[in-house]
C-alpha cells in the first residue's frame, strides 16, 4: 500500500514540475526578396507560395520600399530555415539566416535560395535608421559573399509615407544593398532586396 502511495505521489510531483515548465517559444518567421546584378542577373525569394499566380506571389514578398512586409513563413515550413537574433540594443545587432525553396526564374526546377546576415547592426534615427552587415546571398549552390574590407548597407529609410520598415527587440523589416559581392574567381556582383524577421532571439 505504501509503495502505491509513493508511486502516486511521485507521478503527481512529476506532473506539477512538467506543468510549471516554461512554454516553448514560437518559431522564428520571416521572408526575403533579392535581385543579383553585375556579374549575373538573378531574382530570388523566400516566403511566397510556389503554386500561387505571379501577382499573388508578388504581394506575398516584402516590398523594398517598406510598404508591405509580406507573407512570413515559420522555420520548418516547406523545409525553410529561419534563424535569427535581434537584440534591440542601441545599435540593434542582427544575426540571421533565411533559406527556402523557389522555382528557378528561367527553368522548370526548384532550388534553394537564401541569405546569411553576419555582424549586422542598425542605428535608429528620427527618419528611420541605417547600418551595415556582412551578407552572403545563396542561389542554387552558389554563394555570393561580402569580401574582406567590404560591407552591405542596411536601411529603414523610405520616401513613402506608409513606410513600415522597423527594427526592435526580436524583429526587423529592412532593406539591404550590397555593392561588392563575389564568388571567386567571379567578382563585381551586386545585390539589393528586403527581408523580414520576427520572433527572433533577443541576445
Amino acid at each position: 500500500m505504501s509503495q502505491s502511495i509513493w508511486s502516486l505521489s511521485a507521478a503527481l510531483a512529476a506532473f506539477v514540475v512538467a506543468g510549471c515548465s516554461d512554454p516553448v517559444p514560437p518559431s522564428p518567421r520571416g521572408n526575403l526578396v533579392f535581385t543579383l546584378t553585375g556579374c549575373t542577373t538573378y531574382s530570388g525569394a523566400v516566403g511566397a507560395d510556389l503554386y500561387a499566380d505571379l501577382n499573388t506571389r508578388y504581394t506575398q514578398l516584402p516590398a523594398t520600399d517598406g510598404t508591405n512586409p509580406g507573407r512570413r513563413i515559420e522555420d520548418g515550413d516547406g523545409g525553410a530555415t529561419i534563424a535569427c537574433t535581434v537584440d534591440g540594443g542601441d545599435t540593434n545587432r542582427i544575426e540571421a539566416r533565411i533559406l527556402g525553396t523557389q522555382s528557378h526564374p528561367s527553368a522548370q526546377f526548384q532550388e534553394n535560395v537564401g541569405i546569411n546576415i553576419r555582424d549586422g547592426w542598425i542605428q535608429k534615427t528620427e527618419t528611420g535608421g541605417s547600418g551595415e552587415a556582412n551578407i552572403t546571398i545563396l542561389t542554387g549552390g552558389v554563394n555570393y559573399d561580402t569580401p574582406a574590407g567590404s560591407a552591405c548597407t542596411l536601411s529603414l529609410e523610405s520616401s513613402r509615407s506608409d513606410n513600415q520598415f522597423t527594427v526592435d527587440t526580436g524583429r526587423v523589416y529592412a532593406r539591404f544593398d550590397c555593392q561588392n559581392l563575389e564568388d571567386p574567381p567571379t567578382t563585381g556582383c551586386r545585390a539589393s532586396g528586403a527581408f523580414v524577421l520576427e520572433r527572433c532571439k533577443e541576445d
